[in-house]
């Protein structure tokens, strides 16, 4: 699938989606939370179809910020920014890719011998592995509900869409770190709507 078909699947696929809102757009609306209160105030207002590329060039990060609405509401904007603007496609697909990848259990143990490894080059005897484990698995759930929460709210024609973007990736990218990023979000979610 070439740029323009994929464009054009991705639109027709989002294009009756309803704006969320300007208090729906981040998960934090606290005001005190400055990132979100940035990714907020750059989107308001905007349709996905006319969010200026220099908008989604600059808040790159964006989507990690938004709400669960916002994020099903502007993805499509962000990819089809990266299929039109090659200067900052491997960057940005890779935010977009890490966002779409179902996180595993098999982070935690990467990370317990990450930490294993520091704690015997550092001999920091203060260090409670079991706590720092329990840290990183209670961030993990979350994660993997964020994920869910995101992904099930996409519509099959959508999901099919998010997929080949997903394949795009993966087949065109000059870099193997992210193509091997993107065949792992679609291994772990995306493949069934293929």
């Amino acid at each position: 699938m070439n740029h323009p078909e994929l464009v054009a699947e991705i639109t027709a696929a989002f294009q009756d989606e309803p704006y969320p809102g300007d208090l729906n757009i981040v998960y934090d609306n606290s005001g005190f939370h400055l990132e979100c209160i940035e990714i907020r105030e750059a989107f308001k207002g905007h349709l996905w179809q006319e969010v200026p590329d220099d908008v989604l060039s600059a808040e790159r990060t964006g989507l990690s910020f938004m709400s669960k609405e916002g994020f099903k509401y502007y993805l499509p904007a962000f990819m089809c920014s990266l299929l039109r603007d090659s200067s900052v496609v491997e960057e940005g697909i890779s935010m977009v890719v890490q966002l779409l990848t179902l996180p595993t259990e098999i982070d935690i143990a990467v990370m317990a011998e990450k930490i294993q490894r520091y704690e015997v080059a550092s001999k920091l005897p203060d260090v409670d592995l079991n706590e720092v484990l329990q840290n990183q698995l209670n961030y993990t759930n979350k994660s993997i509900n964020t994920f869910i929460a995101r992904a099930i709210q996409f519509t099959p024609a959508q999901g099919r869409a998010i997929y080949h973007f997903l394949v795009y990736a993966r087949d065109e990218a000059g870099d193997e770190f992210l193509s091997t990023e993107a065949d792992l979000a679609i291994q772990r979610y995306w493949f069934q709507f293929e």
